[in-house]
């Protein structure tokens, strides 16, 4: 039995219409590469990407009194990679971060601001000296060499993330940076819910480290301690060798929270003790230099 054959698969001359062999197997093939390239298409635009409607952001200071909207931050340019930091526990961490790319949104201000203040919903604020959000700053998450990554108010967001794809949106800013060093405690400048900025041209130095006994004379294998009145704030570096303390020194207060590991420096012999105060929102100390004499 022949099939059937319906009207309209007849040519105006009443002949069966048929479709050449070769278009249908190239229909079938572009079928396959759409198909095969969706995902990766999808990941590309990443829908996530797209700004929050309810973003905005207020900008104080120098002059400037203005809320930006999602079609201001839109024009700013982005940025987005894995951070590192550690926190004041201390404890390593690790984000995937995208956003509004700080330099270029204070850029966009037309002011030069010494000090910028983040600060949340919730009031809880921080101050980055301009200085340290534009100097470069690195990423410590893979073995290699360190990656260069910018300062920004994040809305895609991910803590403990290993990969970029971990991102998630946010309906909020949250300030991420990069580490000078791989030891360099970043985590409490972070800044969820960010909702202004304040914009300053003053900037001020941090107090230089202090040192229990004063006097500096102690018996053989006491010890001493360094002191400041911002401890919290601050990170004290100390050499023992009459070297200028850097970010690669040794670390007096490396926890906030576990006093125990913050350990007095034992002294057996006559010492000199250099130290620096280092922290956010301030210029590094004056460096104090302390001679301890054993008696």
């Amino acid at each position: 039995m022949k099939p059937e054959v319906r009207a309209d698969d007849r040519d105006t001359a009443g002949n069966t219409a048929r479709t050449p062999t070769w278009i249908r197997v190239l229909i079938f093939a572009l079928i396959a590469l759409v198909l095969v390239a969706l995902p990766s298409v999808l990941s590309t635009c990443d829908a996530g990407a797209r700004m929050p409607a309810s973003l905005s952001l207020k900008v104080e200071g120098m002059g400037v009194s203005k809320t930006l909207s999602v079609p201001d931050l839109n024009s700013i340019d982005q940025a987005k990679g894995l951070y590192t930091a550690v926190n004041n526990w201390p404890s390593h961490k690790q984000y995937a971060a995208g956003g509004i790319s700080v330099e270029s949104l204070l850029s966009s201000l037309q002011v030069s601001p010494k000090t910028i203040t983040f600060v949340s919903r919730d009031g809880y604020s921080a101050a980055l000296t301009y200085q340290q959000l534009t100097e470069p700053r690195y990423s410590f998450a893979s073995a290699g060499a360190p990656v260069r990554v910018k300062p920004i108010l994040a809305y895609r967001y991910a803590a403990d993330a290993t990969a970029l794809s971990d991102m998630k949106p946010q309906s909020s800013l949250t300030l991420v940076f990069g580490q000078l060093t791989a030891s360099e405690a970043t985590n409490p400048a972070f800044v969820e819910n960010v909702v202004k900025i304040v914009l300053s041209d003053k900037e001020e130095t941090w107090e230089s480290p202090g040192m229990f006994p004063p006097s500096g004379v102690v018996a053989p294998g006491d010890v001493v301690k360094l002191t400041h009145p911002s401890a919290g704030l601050v990170k004290i570096y100390y050499t023992l060798d009459g070297a200028t303390p850097t970010l690669d020194s040794k670390l007096y207060n490396p926890s906030t929270y576990q006093p125990e590991l913050n350990k007095p420096i034992p002294v057996s012999a006559d010492t000199t003790i250099k130290a620096i105060a280092l922290g956010f929102g301030k210029q590094p100390s004056a460096v104090a230099t302390f001679q301890v004499k054993v008696r």
